[in-house]
């Protein structure tokens, strides 16, 4: 112990504890008690470590594996925007074509062949190739009247297709 100026007595650095450092039932450093309290607290056996990092690996895989579905969810997504983009592109060109268009006369009931609107089939968009082709009925539902329809499949395996439907009405 040491002794400031005015008398004070001040412990040495080394016994000096915070307030807060001791709490429950156990608060004085100095004490039998305390210490073998401290004493009986040795920490975690390796058995609770093993069965703690096992519970977190199991976590840890649960989320890779969620994330892998979320990616592949998203990658569909992104195939299946992309056909129907390209579908509305290929329907707006075919809804433009002149009524005197023998495209339009004849009926062409051929699905998934050469794209007769943008270019050939296949299209190839980020690495995937999607196959297109337009299908007219004429007088359908009605005399006068020809149904369009654009199917647009992803060739990545999946098979998924993309039809839009549109009327068009022939003089």
């Amino acid at each position: 112990m040491l002794q400031n100026l005015r008398g004070y007595k001040e412990q040495d650095a080394m016994n000096a504890q915070p307030k807060w450092f001791f709490t429950g039932p156990h608060k004085n450093p100095k004490s039998r008690k305390t210490r073998s309290y401290l004493k009986s607290k040795k920490g975690f056996t390796l058995v609770e470590l093993m069965v703690a990092v096992t519970l977190m690996a199991i976590g840890l895989f649960a989320l890779v594996g969620m994330q892998i579905v979320a990616l592949n969810s998203t990658n569909i997504a992104y195939q299946l925007t992309t056909a129907s983009a390209l579908a509305e592109s290929v329907l707006e060109d075919v809804m433009s074509w002149d009524n005197s268009d023998p495209r339009l006369k004849t009926p062409l009931n051929t699905p998934l062949t050469s794209g007769f609107a943008i270019g050939s089939s296949p299209y190839t968009i980020s690495n995937v190739p999607y196959k297109f082709g337009c299908t007219f009925t004429q007088n359908t539902p009605i005399s006068g009247i020809t149904m369009v329809q654009v199917q647009v499949t992803s060739n990545n395996g999946a098979g998924r297709n993309i039809t839009i439907t549109a009327y068009r009405r022939v003089l």
